[in-house]
């Protein structure tokens, strides 16, 4: 939707898809993992004041009123009288895709400046995907305890300082990432220790390179002999476990099934716990 510091939009195909129809993100930024899915039934939580009300003015606007934001060329300021008829949402707006992944909107164009006729267009026609979206000016603490795929990208551990609102303490998050009901996604930075993240992708920057991680709650298990799955397993559908003799099926670690029964066709039927 806008550029952001710690924007997904260039990884987020790396990411488990979600399998439940509401998407929350306690940590919205820009958002992105929501906006591939978008017409899920998505909650976001913007502790940011100025983050948040750029989501307010997007879910609001139409098309044209994204149309009408003007394009800033270099040399010339939001601050300059001739934009003081924009609110400071609209402002805010403009501000983020004038040096994209800062995390403050900017005031002038910046070397990479990506406002121009051809992103605003895209924009004007994201709002009409967001108007069903909640979009929620709390803390993540705040989000209630419901089955849902939880997307958590919080400031980062290691690397999280550029935000306006980075202090978060890393015990608590973890132990309330545990402890969501659903699906749940949590990113981080190689070096992050709150939880036990496993690699996910390494993603280029104009500076340097990050190793992104990734920890999620739910881990396909053989349904046989209670080993995590691995490359092997889940390209040739046979256990990687020596002891295993039969073909492996997979269920959830939060979900695994009491018990199973093979038809006389070999289609495996599987029962869950209530």
């Amino acid at each position: 939707m806008f550029y952001y510091y710690g924007r997904k939009k260039r990884i987020v195909k790396f990411y488990p898809e979600p399998e439940n129809d509401i998407i929350i993100e306690p940590f919205a930024g820009s958002a992105a993992y929501a906006m591939e899915y978008y017409d899920r039934n998505v909650i976001l939580y913007e502790i940011n004041n100025k983050i948040y009300s750029v989501w307010k003015f997007l879910k609001e606007a139409s098309p044209n009123d994204i149309l009408n934001l003007p394009l800033i060329n270099k040399g010339q300021s939001l601050n300059n009288k001739e934009f003081d008829y924009l609110t400071d949402p609209e402002k805010w707006v403009i501000g983020l895709f004038l040096n994209p992944g800062s995390s403050v909107p900017k005031k002038s164009p910046g070397n990479f400046c990506y406002w121009d006729d051809s992103r605003r267009t895209i924009l004007s026609k994201d709002v009409i995907k967001i108007k069903h979206w909640e979009i929620k000016n709390e803390s993540y603490e705040n989000a209630p305890d419901i089955k849902a795929t939880w997307f958590v990208d919080p400031p980062y551990q290691n690397a999280g300082k550029y935000y306006v609102n980075s202090k978060v303490d890393y015990k608590y998050l973890g132990d309330w990432c545990k402890n969501r009901r659903g699906q749940v996604i949590v990113c981080e930075n190689e070096g992050a220790d709150w939880l036990d993240f496993e690699p996910l992708t390494i993603l280029k920057g104009q500076k340097h390179n990050r190793k992104e991680v990734i920890w999620k709650n739910k881990k396909l298990i053989c349904v046989l002999c209670g080993q995590e799955w691995g490359v092997k397993c889940q390209f040739t559908n046979v256990c990687e476990n020596e002891n295993c003799k039969g073909f492996c099926t997979w269920g959830y670690e939060l979900n695994k099934p009491e018990s199973f029964t093979i038809n006389d066709d070999g289609k495996w039927n599987l029962n869950y716990p209530e």
